[in-house]
C-alpha cells in the first residue's frame, strides 16, 4: 500500500469525525435552544430526571407486557373460534 493512500484514509476519517461532531453539535444547540437552556444542568438534576425516566420506563414496560399477553389470548381465542367453525362446517358438509 501507498503512503499517499493511508494520508488519503486518515483525511477521510478526520473529516468523518468532524461531521458527526457538528451534527452533534446542532442537535445539543437545537435541544438547548428548544428547551430555553443557557447552561448544562447539573449531574444531580440529571441524575433525578433519568431515574424518574428510568421510572416511567418501568412502568410502561409493564403495561406493555400485560397489553402483550391480552393479544396473546385474544389470538388464541380467535384461533379456536375459526377452528371451531372449521369443523363445523366440515361436520355440516360430512352429514349432508
Amino acid at each position: 500500500m501507498r503512503l499517499s493512500g493511508l494520508f488519503g484514509q486518515a483525511h477521510f476519517s478526520a473529516q468523518k469525525i468532524f461531521h458527526i461532531n457538528l451534527i452533534a453539535y446542532r442537535v445539543a444547540a437545537a435541544y438547548f435552544k428548544a428547551n430555553n437552556l443557557t447552561r448544562l444542568p447539573s449531574p444531580k438534576k440529571l441524575e433525578a430526571e433519568y431515574a424518574q425516566l428510568a421510572s416511567e420506563k418501568a412502568k410502561f414496560y409493564e403495561q406493555y407486557k400485560e397489553a402483550k399477553e391480552e393479544l396473546l389470548k385474544l389470538k388464541t381465542a380467535k384461533q379456536n373460534v375459526a377452528s371451531y367453525f372449521q369443523e363445523d362446517e366440515q361436520a355440516q358438509i360430512v352429514s349432508n
